[in-house]
């Protein structure tokens, strides 16, 4: 993933109800790489988001590999909370309301990640991107 982001190739990161978990990775990409962070935050009823999870888990279309329902006692309270909190990172957030699905303003949402990564005007360069180190120099 190292040799991607200095390669400038956009990623998408689920930091799925943890947000401390990603935390020292992504700043070590912000300081060698100056990538810039945007942060989409969803947000929901908690009512909602539970019962979704609930459906969800108990479908028989579930992938196995999903274990979302031994999660449960962990993440219970941020689903009733409706949000986990943003990852603590210097970043732009544009949060989200998924209660009602079909009231999303899907174009206002792109429109503002748009902004966030070229500028308003949409002529913001992209930082200048170093040489890619093998997968040792990384490491170190």
């Amino acid at each position: 993933m190292r040799q991607l982001v200095a390669s400038g190739v956009t990623h998408i990161l689920d930091a799925a109800f943890d947000p401390d978990l990603p935390v020292r990775f992504l700043q070590s990409l912000v300081d060698r790489y100056a990538v810039q962070i945007v942060q989409i935050q969803l947000r929901c009823a908690g009512p909602v988001l539970k019962q979704r999870f609930l459906d969800r888990e108990s479908s028989p279309a579930r992938h196995v590999g999903h274990h979302g329902s031994e999660q449960y006692a962990r993440i219970q309270h941020l689903l009733e909370r409706g949000r986990s909190d943003p990852i603590n990172i210097p970043s732009t957030l544009v949060e989200l309301d998924t209660t009602d699905l079909s009231s999303i303003d899907y174009r206002g949402v792109y429109a503002s990640i748009e902004a966030a990564i070229h500028g308003p005007d949409g002529l913001a360069p992209r930082p200048e991107v170093p040489a890619i180190m093998n997968d040792h120099q990384e490491m170190r």
